[in-house]
């Protein structure tokens, strides 16, 4: 007869309790996909840790740009200074290079006058004086040319000397001396220093306008360590986060727009006003090359063969050197340069009855020619030597509001986290 247990309310059955029973030091475990699907998940990272990684990233980035972009503005600042000093000093060669050809003109035409019964004027001394004044003014305003500045000034010195005794001598065969001395020892000297300064001021660099993507760094990282600290902290808004991202935004913003601008004002001053400056005073030296090829036919120290060449090439650079100066034909230059063209057949025919009229129209002309491209050159170089001028003291300001813009994010970003962190601790 078989015999049953029956367990108490409250106890357990043996079976169970020996179920129930589990060796030491062991723990239970789930089973099947819920043991599996616990395995697969990772611990989130500490918050005070996040927290702390992401005030170290915003603080540094904010740091480094503080740092690189002033000193990236310096550098964009001093390439404008560079492209506005090598701009003033090109047009400065040249001026020189139109005032010596002007005298040399000048004192042919003199003696051309004297043979005509006509009184000296000694006008090609303007034109001496004038080519020295600028010759020292490019001296001193550039230390690398000092050397070679000041054997051309020796050498112009010599030549005033030269032109000088032919015009007190009304001696056409010195004057041919002293142009030749002009042609073959002190214009090569001066045009090598004019390409000197046209390579500089195609070489300099002053477009740094990748300076906007280094503005971008800070905003991303900001914006990436707001999304963390909400996502941490529950809360949506960090004053702190805030002020810096404010603050690297519109430094980005002053930033790109200053070196744009500069970028710009760089590419204007070579391709736009610097070749109407540049054309101007080729215009000057080809109108006074072609002057004194006349008064040289005019003397007989030329062939006719050879000076009409020689004014028919001059006058032709003239016209193309004009059709790129602003306002010439308003101001009457272009037809000014065509008489002056259209008397010279007259003049250099000794039979023609109207060579006197045609001396003085052509003289007319020339002089409003020499008067006028001169002063244009000049007044297009002050405007853009006002231009850079200014945008490099932009840049200057730009420099130092860049810094401290940036320095203060940088002490918003690790305030706003610190708050919070601290909680956290």
């Amino acid at each position: 007869m078989q015999s049953f247990q029956v367990a108490r309310p409250g106890t357990a059955s043996p079976g169970a309790d020996a179920k129930a029973r589990q060796a030491p030091g062991t723990a239970m475990t789930p089973a099947g996909g819920q043991a599996a699907e616990l395995a697969t998940v990772r611990p989130e990272a500490p918050t005070p840790r996040v927290l702390s990684l992401w005030r170290a990233a915003s603080v540094l980035v904010c740091l480094a740009v503080a740092v690189v972009t002033p000193l990236a503005l310096n550098q964009n600042r001093a390439s404008l200074t560079e492209v506005n000093d090598a701009a003033q000093q090109l047009m400065r060669l040249q001026l020189v290079r139109g005032d010596v050809l002007a005298a040399d003109a000048d004192a042919a035409g003199e003696l051309v006058a004297a043979q005509t019964g006509a009184e000296p004027t000694d006008s090609y001394l303007t034109g001496l004086q004038d080519a020295a004044s600028m010759l020292s003014l490019a001296s001193a305003a550039s230390v690398p040319d000092q050397d070679a500045l000041s054997q051309a000034n020796e050498e112009l010195t010599g030549y005033a000397v030269s032109v000088a005794r032919a015009v007190e001598a009304q001696d056409p065969e010195l004057m041919t001396t002293a142009s030749a001395q002009l042609r073959d020892e002190f214009l090569p000297g001066l045009d090598a220093q004019i390409e000197l300064n046209q390579a500089r001021l195609s070489g300099s660099i002053a477009d740094q306008r990748w300076l906007g993507l280094l503005a971008v760094a800070p905003v991303l990282v900001l914006l990436l360590a707001s999304v963390a600290v909400a996502r941490r902290t529950r809360r949506v808004l960090n004053l702190g986060l805030v002020l810096a991202l404010g603050l690297s935004a519109a430094m980005g913003v002053v930033t790109t727009q200053v070196v744009t601008r500069s970028a710009d004002s760089v590419g204007a001053a070579r391709q736009g006003e610097v070749v109407q400056a540049t054309s101007a005073v080729q215009a000057y030296a080809s109108v006074t090359e072609a002057k004194a090829w006349e008064a040289r036919t005019l003397l007989g120290t030329a062939s006719a063969a050879e000076g009409e060449e020689q004014y028919t090439a001059a006058m032709d650079a003239a016209r193309s050197a004009l059709a790129n100066v602003p306002g010439a034909d308003g101001a009457g230059m272009v037809a000014h340069l065509d008489a002056m063209a259209g008397a010279h057949a007259q003049m250099v025919d000794a039979d023609d009855p109207g060579q006197a009229a045609a001396a003085s129209t052509a003289q007319t002309s020339y002089e409003a020619l020499v008067d006028w491209l001169p002063d244009q050159a000049s007044t297009i170089g002050t405007g853009v030597y006002l231009q850079l001028t200014s945008h490099a003291q932009i840049i200057r300001a730009a420099t130092g509001g860049t810094a401290a813009a940036m320095l203060l994010a940088a002490v918003a970003a690790g305030v706003g986290i610190s708050q919070p962190l601290r909680r956290y601790r």
